[in-house]
């Protein structure tokens, strides 16, 4: 049975991308049906298994109580107002410890109602009584967890998210955001502004109002998408793609048929950072011309601006970096 999410302009203009460490940890340890079916996850399960510190073990056990199901409160957060977000492990820690009581207690309801009767583990009883120190436990848990089993394979890793979130906005900014959605899985598309998910979709509960979906890629995922509607800031969590082999050197630029000369150009100026005189001074223009072009690529959200003293000085978001990493110049393109 196809199920139908009311998807609309609204939606699609707060559509964004995010990744995420700490949903990287929780989705390794979790050995769930989506687990088995990546490769790579269960290849560096194998070889971190061995890992796992002791005091952690209670954490563990949550996550893996119910194979189908993760708490929420454990699932990744993005910040609302950027279009893209990167954050570090301390970063998702810190909302972690942050988690209200209600909304814990709201999330481990599920342990109540579900008819197979999972075995509960104390620390879900632990955290229903509230107090500081279970949460405090869960916290540290996480961060034992990340230090041991994926902070070593976590850049490689972060790699292969940034050239999943490249193509991924390329397609956003010559499709449209609904042309997005085609590209993350076959049971999902857009049309008549409405999602619609095929099975084996997870079951959808709740609605986006409005918000738009944060869509997250996964490395230790495989063939499925995630859903997450009950929590402030719905997420949509997807299969990372697999970067094809390199058939060998682009003949063209494809950043310039992509986004234009001037603005790649830009771009490409803006690399290592700098202010709009910098920038004018790279690209041999006015600064009027250098304010424009900064103007337009930070409408795209390729760059980020931020005020010193007298000057601005612009940088690469997530979006721009992952663009110029998927798309390098050789010398014919180069600017000089």
């Amino acid at each position: 049975m196809v199920r139908v999410l009311h998807y609309g302009a609204e939606d699609l203009a707060r559509t964004r991308f995010a990744t995420s460490p700490l949903g990287h940890l929780v989705h390794g340890l979790h050995n769930g049906p989506c687990s088995h079916r990546s490769q790579l996850r269960e290849r560096w399960w194998r070889s971190v298994r061995r890992n796992i510190p002791a005091r952690a073990e209670p954490l563990l056990e949550l996550i893996n109580a119910d194979p189908s199901w993760t708490p929420p409160f454990l699932l990744p957060a993005s910040a609302e107002a950027l279009a893209v977000v990167e954050p570090a492990i301390e970063e998702e820690l810190e909302r972690l410890r942050d988690t209200s009581k209600e909304q814990i207690t709201a999330d481990l309801e599920r342990f109540d109602r579900d008819p197979r009767q999972v075995r509960v583990p104390r620390l879900v009883q632990d955290l229903r009584d509230g107090g500081s120190r279970p949460l405090r436990l869960v916290v540290d848990s996480a961060h034992a967890l990340f230090t041991a089993c994926l902070a070593g394979d976590w850049p490689d890793l972060r790699r292969q998210l940034r050239d999943d979130l490249a193509f991924r906005t390329q397609t956003m900014m010559t499709a449209g955001p609904g042309g997005v959605f085609a590209t993350l899985h076959p049971s999902v598309t857009w049309q008549d502004q409405a999602l619609l998910f095929a099975p084996p979709t997870d079951p959808i509960r709740g609605d986006t109002r409005g918000r738009g979906f944060v869509l997250m890629p996964c490395a230790f995922g495989r063939d499925s998408v995630h859903p997450v509607l009950d929590r402030s800031q719905p997420i949509l969590i997807y299969s990372a793609r697999v970067q094809p082999p390199d058939t060998g050197s682009a003949v063209s630029d494809s950043l310039t048929a992509l986004i234009g000369a001037g603005r790649a150009r830009a771009l490409r100026a803006l690399a290592t950072g700098g202010s709009t005189s910098d920038l004018a001074l790279r690209l041999s223009v006015s600064a009027p011309t250098a304010s424009a072009h900064a103007a337009t690529l930070r409408r795209a959200g390729l760059i980020s601006t931020r005020r010193e003293g007298h000057f601005v000085r612009h940088e690469l978001t997530l979006l721009g970096d992952s663009l110029l990493a998927a798309n390098p110049v050789s010398r014919r393109f180069s600017n000089k």
